[in-house]
């Protein structure tokens, strides 16, 4: 009797799962083919990796694929490497013409590199070479010309600008020494231009003195009329109106009294009113006015020798009580011992006019009688007045 096999009963796969498996298959195959690899792909032949063997692409061209040799493998198919285009130390082969243009690139840069640095050496070395010309003795300052200076000496003006002991043009800064050169009492503005390559000129501007302000220790200080002091003397010069009470000396001190500016300083306080009327006084009465008196509430009162007594008021409207008094003296209306009160430009009013009979004793010159008061008063008084008329 012959023996029974039993079977074992055959497990059924899903469907699910032999189309998943059929899928992984068909992928790897189509991989495999399009590596060019696998056992004989496309072609029939058998690959071995030890001999190099013959891969699809191989056997159509009728070569054997070494990787030694650099031959197109399954790699290199996959990269997209031309044919005769090897991989030579893990680096591709590089085509002659190529490399020649890349050399020549190269080289051109290189050279183009060089010419900028000869270039930047040149330019540098040439800088440096003028600076040292210019900054040697050859191109020193020899000639000083100053114009427009009255009270400084040119010495003095090259001194306050920096420039003594012949520096070089290059190193002088027109602009210091201008500054430099309005420190002088003396010097209200100046340009310093250079002329090359010796000379240096300077166009002086000098500030014009309006009156002599008494200081201490009977100092009497000359002033323009931004209370700048220009000098100091001990006999007033004359010719200038006096102010005989200036109140706010710089460096005034409570107990020790005050002190007098020196020349090149500034006057503050109320002395900078009367400077500012004296600045304001008009040139034809420039002699005539002799003192300026202000009280400590600032109000101003001008003094016309022994005879006029003018009360100006506060400094201001300037101009206008000038122009008044001007009119008041054409027109013959101020007298000897007359109190003219400019505190309203507009409306003068004149007190204490002389008795009718020495009004008429007056001689046709404006001279008043002795009686009347000093003669060379009057005869001042009458002078102004004609040349008040005539430049009206």
């Amino acid at each position: 009797m012959p023996p029974v096999i039993k079977s074992k009963p055959s497990r059924r796969v899903p469907a699910s799962v032999a189309l998943r498996q059929a899928r992984s298959m068909l992928a790897k195959t189509g991989a495999a083919v399009r590596a060019g690899v696998g056992p004989g792909a496309s072609t029939g032949t058998k690959s071995s990796p030890k001999a190099g063997g013959r891969t699809g692409a191989a056997a159509k061209a009728g070569t054997k694929s070494s990787p030694k040799a650099g031959g197109r493998t399954g790699a290199a198919v996959k990269a997209g490497r031309p044919n005769g285009q090897a991989k030579i130390r893990g680096h591709l082969a590089m085509d002659p013409r190529i490399r020649q243009r890349r050399v020549a690139v190269a080289r051109s840069a290189g050279r183009k590199r060089l010419r900028a640095t000869i270039a930047s050496l040149l330019v540098v070395t040439v800088i440096a070479l003028v600076w040292v010309v210019l900054n040697s003795p050859i191109f020193e300052l020899h000639h000083f010309r100053v114009s427009g200076n009255q009270h400084e000496t040119a010495a003095q003006i090259q001194g306050a600008a920096g420039l003594a002991g012949s520096p070089a043009l290059l190193s002088i800064s027109p602009t210091s020494a201008a500054k430099g050169i309005e420190r002088l009492p003396w010097v209200k503005g100046a340009q310093v231009a250079k002329a090359w390559p010796w000379t240096v000129k300077v166009a002086i501007q000098e500030r014009v003195p309006v009156a002599e302000v008494a200081g201490s220790n009977s100092i009497w200080l000359l002033t323009d009329s931004t209370g700048r002091v220009l000098s100091e003397s001990k006999n007033a010069i004359g010719g200038l109106p006096e102010i005989l009470a200036a109140f706010g000396f710089r460096g005034e001190s409570p107990n020790a009294g005050p002190t007098n500016p020196r020349p090149g300083t500034w006057l503050t306080g109320q002395v900078l009113g009367d400077l500012a009327v004296a600045g304001g006084i008009p040139q034809d009465l420039v002699g005539s006015i002799p003192t300026i008196v202000s009280n400590s509430s600032g109000s101003i009162t001008l003094g016309w020798g022994s005879e006029v007594n003018i009360a100006f008021g506060p400094p201001t409207d300037i101009s206008s009580k000038f122009e008044s008094l001007v009119t008041l003296i054409a027109n013959k209306q101020v007298q000897g011992g007359d109190r003219v009160d400019l505190t309203v430009p507009a409306l003068p009013t004149i007190s204490n006019p002389p008795p009718p009979s020495q009004a008429k004793a007056s001689s046709p010159t404006g001279s008043v009688s002795p009686g009347s008061g000093s003669s060379s008063s009057g005869s001042q008084l009458a002078s102004t007045a004609a040349s008040a008329t005539s430049s009206g």
